[in-house]
């Protein structure tokens, strides 16, 4: 399970899965979490062998990927189960500056009092208590005004 992260700018230079590679009947949850500018040299970002369980919700999330896999689970074989629900993007983040690598949201993300409180941990990665407004924030680190 992944929850509350951010997985940005990774790169799978030979294969696929630019955020998750997993073996058979893998069962994968991932909660308020921005999955954001991964890529995969041949495949989307995250990488099924078959039989695997995908849950996602409270997401925001853009990934590059190769043809028809780019922001899409790659799945090499059959049966993978995929349940999507609560709050989904694939707008910009609006990170304070991903070039410098500073995954802090600014006052624009949509990623802002989105994510399921039940599931966020009392405090960020970087030790700031959540919520800081109505609700907890998606990825790794809750807005601060």
């Amino acid at each position: 399970t992944i929850t509350n992260s951010t997985v940005a700018d990774n790169q799978a230079v030979t294969g696929n899965g630019g955020v998750i590679l997993t073996s058979n009947a893998s069962t994968i949850t991932v909660r308020n979490s921005i999955l954001w500018g991964n890529q995969a040299a041949t495949g989307g970002h995250f990488a099924f062998c078959k039989y695997g369980t995908l849950t996602m919700s409270n997401i925001v999330m853009n990934n590059d990927g190769d043809g028809n896999f780019g922001n899409g689970p790659y799945v090499a074989g059959t049966g993978l189960t995929t349940t999507v629900n609560g709050y989904q993007s694939e707008n910009d983040p609006f990170f304070v500056n991903a070039t410098g690598r500073d995954y802090h949201l600014t006052i624009s993300s949509d990623a802002i009092d989105h994510a399921d409180s039940t599931y966020a941990p009392a405090k960020d990665i970087a030790g700031t208590p959540r919520p800081q407004g109505p609700a907890s924030d998606i990825g790794a680190y809750e807005f601060v005004k």
